[in-house]
């Protein structure tokens, strides 16, 4: 199985994400008109009983007026 997991923190203007063996979402910003693809390593759940996954973390992602 594969997870896509993301937290959006408005105040902090962040976003975090893991992946595990998931396509990469898209992450699409009007001002810029721009689509990023939200990428990192991990494997899919259950492959390897050792497996660790890494926090992405993208700041200053929306404008001040949120």
């Amino acid at each position: 199985m594969t997870l896509f997991y993301v937290e959006i923190d408005p105040r902090e203007r962040t976003i975090h994400w893991v992946r595990a063996g998931h396509d990469p979402a898209m992450l699409y910003t009007p001002d810029a008109d721009t689509i990023e693809e939200l990428r990192g390593k991990g494997t899919a759940l259950g492959v390897d009983g050792g497996s660790e996954y890494q926090s992405q973390i993208i700041k200053g992602l929306f404008s001040e007026e949120l």
